[in-house]
């Protein structure tokens, strides 16, 4: 378990990484990680170019310059293990990259938190306490694909809407779309070195924490944040409801 509410994390990173270098990293990855296959997937994305790093046009046809990386795990140490040893093999972000975490939570229950407005806004002062002072991270908050919801309405677009946008500081489709049943941050900019990645991790781990906690005491929900009669509203087109329960709680 990742923490007090958190039963695990999932990582989608952009950037570039030399192709030799990433079958190393997998290799030792696998030895180190048991079922290491089932938690880490590998792709690419059209919006992500990091330049090679090196003037040999023959060294850089061995260069990966849009790569996307997924990882999710249930032990924080596994997480920070892995993200540790990518930059090691020379994996690079650039401003083209950005990152997202995935956050499933021991009940599905504490998801409803985040349908109140009041939760964005706490996570958005959090967020300006702690990088007020960085544009590039400011510079999310302008990003079409991580402008924050400042209001409820935006919200109510994000979860109940068949066609609401996922382009969220934090994303609640991932809860109802494909089954994923995670919370999504999306406002963490590229990172370039390790240390920044995990410091964000943790910055996210005790922020979700801290926010879930002003709505709970003893880990029972006790403000009213989702009314039952919204459920309805979590259709597809079909009129089926979509495979997600979230009790009405005071």
């Amino acid at each position: 378990m990742i923490s007090k509410y958190i039963k695990s994390l999932g990582l989608e990173l952009e950037g570039g990484i030399y192709a030799s270098d990433l079958y190393a990293f997998e290799r030792k990855m696998r030895n180190k990680i048991a079922d290491f296959e089932h938690y880490y997937k590998v792709g690419s994305d059209g919006s992500v170019d990091v330049e090679c790093p090196n003037d040999d046009d023959q060294v850089c046809e061995d260069w990966i310059s849009n790569i996307e990386i997924k990882f999710w795990h249930y032990n924080v140490n596994v997480l920070m293990d892995f993200v540790k040893e990518l930059w090691h093999k020379g994996f690079v972000q650039n401003d083209t990259c950005g990152n997202h975490m995935h956050i499933r939570f021991i009940n599905l229950i504490y998801v409803s938190v985040f349908t109140d407005v009041k939760a964005h806004l706490m996570y958005l002062d959090e967020y300006k306490k702690r990088f007020g002072n960085n544009p590039k991270y400011m510079y999310r908050l302008e990003n079409d694909y991580s402008r924050a919801c400042l209001n409820q309405e935006c919200v109510d677009d994000n979860v109940l809407k068949t066609l609401g946008s996922r382009y969220r500081m934090i994303n609640l489709r991932s809860i109802i779309d494909k089954g994923y049943k995670t919370l999504e941050i999306r406002i963490m900019p590229y990172a370039e070195s390790s240390k920044e990645l995990i410091d964000m991790i943790m910055f996210n781990i005790r922020t979700i924490d801290m926010i879930i906690e002003k709505y709970t005491i003893n880990g029972n929900i006790v403000l009213k944040v989702l009314d039952l009669r919204d459920i309805k509203r979590l259709m597809n087109h079909n009129g089926k409801k979509k495979k997600i329960m979230i009790k009405e709680v005071y």
